[in-house]
């Protein structure tokens, strides 16, 4: 693409002026947009998640459940958790070679595991949840059907979060692709 060309496409491509101020402010980890929704994202997970294991126990009957069935549930949680803050530490780092191409892809790399791994949480998450609802419930043929519709929207969100994964992928990979000519 020529230098005109390129000048041409970024003009048309519109974009939100920002003064030099709000572009070194963007430059502090702290005060980036997208890090700052992250971070709000992680306190709310965190409050819930904490309000759920609080309550679980008493409230769910955490107490009549087998310890490890409790524990299946704490561990996927926690999990849970922990990779959200291994995200949020990925997002921060988003430089990682010295040009531009080798950072994309090695952002590329990291970013392709961290879906593998949130895919895999989402799974154990509601292997774990389900587990714990259902142990020594009675199953009539209302509250198989109950389940089988819960299982089924399950697995309808681990596909959107699979084709959500997929999309960032190859939007990545589209980004090399244009670097590399």
């Amino acid at each position: 693409m020529e230098l005109e060309e390129l000048k041409a496409s970024w003009n048309a491509a519109g974009y939100e002026s920002k003064t030099n101020i709000e572009l070194s402010e963007m430059l502090i980890p702290n005060n980036h947009p997208v890090l700052k929704g992250i971070r709000k994202q992680i306190i709310i997970e965190v409050l819930g998640w904490t309000l759920l294991l609080v309550c679980f126990y008493t409230m769910f009957d955490g107490g009549e459940k087998p310890f490890l069935i409790n524990l299946f549930l704490i561990v996927s949680i926690l999990g849970s958790l922990g990779h959200n803050i291994y995200g949020y530490k990925l997002s921060k780092r988003v430089v990682l070679g010295d040009t531009l191409v080798t950072s994309v892809t090695n952002y590329m790399k990291k970013t392709k595991w961290y879906a593998v791994q949130s895919v895999f949480l989402r799974i154990v998450f509601a292997s774990a949840l389900l587990t714990f609802l259902t142990h020594n419930i009675a199953l009539n043929s209302k509250k198989f059907l109950l389940m089988g519709i819960v299982i089924c929207i399950v697995i309808f969100q681990i596909f959107l979060l699979c084709a959500l994964w997929m999309k960032r992928y190859k939007t990545l990979d589209n980004t090399l692709a244009a670097f590399k000519g």
